[in-house]
């Protein structure tokens, strides 16, 4: 049995899982582009079931959204019509995410892109100082978008989302799991793709939209996903565990609706497992994480829900911390309740820490 790091907590609980399930792939997309395509007019869409030339193969379908990043990962088997279809529910995915591909300086097909809540009371954009130092400025127009905690060292970044229907979100993470499938079991899954394939939204499908969430304080540079499959077919346990690892989040659920599984689902009830958090190294001493289920049931349109965003400083910083006038460079006491705007940058060859902690460039 293959064993996989985890949180020292959750050995045990990786443990069961990987009893009852195996590794059957990991996906990241490549960072060039692919060789060896199928030809565009030998292409069979594994969605709508049509080949070329009934439908065409213009587009390049990304298996991972590049909402989630820029990368070269893309099907030979998604026809243009789908590709439409299935790209309305990535904005709904990208709503839900909110702040967050802003706060990570996750460049899509683009730059890192600009956030504005719907009224505008908190924007992040990318901008330059004076340095010719790039950061992200996030302006809290409102004075309740910041929570600065001096002792613990946790600052916490309330905003309002912009409106998106959680149902399809989900539909947004099915497709990412159908897509990486192999198509020996994709094939098995016909009656969830009636379901992910259009509007109607029967009520017995959208129940099993509740999606297993981690965040870490462990990041993945890439977007990462993972399926596991069931050890032995006579558990009464769903056949297929998907995992999609973005920056510090993990998405996890299992792929309803196995078509040789009809007994498990309507003559006996079955056990879900969830597999923890995988980590690509050992965890050091602080293992900060926790877990929720994503309710994404909801048909209708969600407005106005709040997200937030936190990150944690050693307490020490603030003890010696001072505000700093931009104008006249002017030193006072910092008061985490006077802060309007919050700069992040990436510390890389380039970041001057000299000039950013005499405040210059700013």
């Amino acid at each position: 049995m293959k064993l996989f790091k985890t949180y020292i907590g959750e050995k045990e609980n990786m443990r069961l899982f990987l009893s009852k399930y195996e590794e059957q792939l990991t996906y990241e997309a490549p960072t060039s582009k692919p060789k060896g395509r199928v030809p565009k007019n030998e292409r069979f869409c594994r969605f709508c079931q049509k080949k070329s030339p009934d439908v065409t193969f213009k587009n390049e379908p990304h298996i991972i959204p590049e909402l989630l990043g820029k990368n070269f990962g893309v099907s030979d088997f998604e026809c243009d019509l789908c590709n439409e279809y299935y790209g309305k529910f990535e904005t709904d995915f990208a709503y839900y995410l909110g702040l967050l591909r802003s706060f990570y300086f996750v460049k899509g097909k683009g730059n890192v892109p600009t956030f504005k809540s719907p009224n505008e009371s908190l924007i992040a954009r990318m901008e330059t100082l004076q340095s010719g130092t790039k950061g992200m400025g996030i302006t809290d127009f409102t004075s309740e978008g910041f929570d600065i905690n001096i002792e613990t060292g946790r600052t916490t970044i309330t905003y309002i989302k912009h409106s998106y229907t959680p149902i399809k979100v989900f539909k947004c993470l099915l497709k990412i799991a159908l897509s990486i499938l192999p198509f020996s079991d994709f094939r098995f899954y016909g009656e969830i793709l009636h379901f992910m394939s259009n509007d109607e939204n029967h009520e017995y499908y959208v129940q099993f939209a509740k999606v297993w969430s981690y965040e870490t304080n462990v990041r993945r540079i890439k977007p990462a996903c993972y399926i596991f499959r069931r050890r032995n077919n006579v558990d009464d346990v769903p056949k297929h565990v998907f995992m999609l690892y973005f920056e510090n989040m993990i998405y996890e659920f299992f792929i309803p609706r196995y078509a040789l599984d009809e007994a498990l689902y309507i003559t006996r009830e079955f056990s879900s497992y969830y597999c923890p958090p995988i980590l690509l190294d050992e965890p050091g001493e602080i293992n900060t994480y926790g877990s929720s289920i994503i309710d994404f049931t909801t048909t209708e349109l969600l407005q106005k829900e709040k997200g937030s965003i936190a990150y944690q400083l050693d307490p020490g910083h603030f003890s010696t911390a001072q505000m700093i006038d931009p104008l006249t460079k002017e030193k006072s006491p910092f008061i985490p309740s006077a802060i309007r705007k919050i700069t992040l940058f990436q510390i890389d060859e380039n970041f001057d820490k000299e000039a950013f902690e005499n405040g210059e460039g700013f």
